[in-house]
């Protein structure tokens, strides 16, 4: 399952995250940044205090965190950095001033990974698995970042298979490692096609998007308030849907529907099911599976 970052608004947020620990537990949760972040460190990357920056970041979340749970701020502040691989704020400073874009950026969801393991690992057993370690590979194609599918599903993390269906893993999208072994983005809102290939890679049958909204709507649900989700659909015009800019990825309406994972799309707030795609609408099988660029 994945939630995006529209949904992760602020601490408060998780608190749905914790409901759905509850109602489908042991499950591999796939996070986004929270909202806004992303955008924020695209722009804060060009200046001259990027490690300040995220540092303010993480430590606001600290605070927040603190004030729900018995450890301190400072505790709560060296455990995030701990679960995103620095090994103290010297080694973070150093590794955020010099790096690249692409890890500049991705610390987003890793802020967003960390925070929500801390938020659930006493109440549901949550452990934290960023995408490099749950094994996403990305490749260029025609100046294009692109996950390589075969090899991210061949690559095998014995400790990942272990802990599935016996304990909650976070982990996160948007990122993976390249052919050089650094740090890169699968491209902007990709935190669903990253889900997809996990999916397929643990041979789910089932992905659920969970998402500001309720489902896939005909028209935009803010202009129209009495509009209902629509209820089931294939492949083929969720794939016209996402094209168009809709809720879910186009890659991962790929993906899911070459390997013909069923996709829910579901409310964070209201956690039921708007819409369903599935590949077959009223009984018929739908075998097209169109290429996305």
């Amino acid at each position: 399952m994945k939630v995006g970052g529209s949904c992760l608004t602020d601490i408060d947020s998780l608190g749905q995250l914790d409901k759905i620990s509850k109602i489908w537990p042991f499950n591999v949760i796939v996070v986004s940044a929270f909202k806004g972040v992303t955008d924020a460190l695209y722009g804060a990357y060009y200046s001259l205090h990027r490690s300040e920056y995220v540092e303010a970041l993480i430590r606001r979340y600290s605070k927040e965190l603190s004030k729900r749970n018995l450890e301190t701020e400072d505790f709560i502040f060296n455990r995030i950095l701990s679960l995103m691989r620095f090994s103290g704020v010297g080694d973070f400073t150093k590794k955020v001033d010099e790096c690249n874009i692409d890890f500049y950026v991705s610390l987003g969801e890793q802020i967003s990974g960390a925070v929500c393991t801390i938020y659930l690992e006493d109440r549901y057993d949550a452990i934290y698995m960023d995408s490099i370690e749950t094994g996403i590979l990305i490749r260029r194609v025609d100046d294009v970042n692109k996950i390589d599918l075969d090899r991210s599903i061949q690559l095998r993390n014995e400790k990942l298979e272990e802990y599935l269906g016996k304990k909650t893993i976070i982990t996160t999208g948007f990122y993976g490692l390249d052919e050089f072994g650094k740090v890169a983005i699968a491209g902007r809102n990709s935190s669903d096609y990253v889900a997809s290939v996990l999916a397929v890679k643990f041979g789910a049958d089932k992905l659920i998007l969970f998402k500001d909204v309720d489902g896939i709507y005909r028209t935009d649900p803010r202009l129209i308030s009495s509009i209902s989700p629509i209820g089931e659909m294939d492949y083929e015009e969720a794939t016209k849907y996402s094209i168009k800019g809709g809720i879910i990825h186009p890659d991962a309406v790929r993906i899911c529907g070459e390997n013909n994972v069923i996709i829910h799309v579901m409310g964070y707030h209201s956690l039921k099911v708007g819409t369903i795609v599935r590949p077959f609408v009223n009984g018929k099988t739908k075998l097209y599976f169109p290429e996305t660029a």
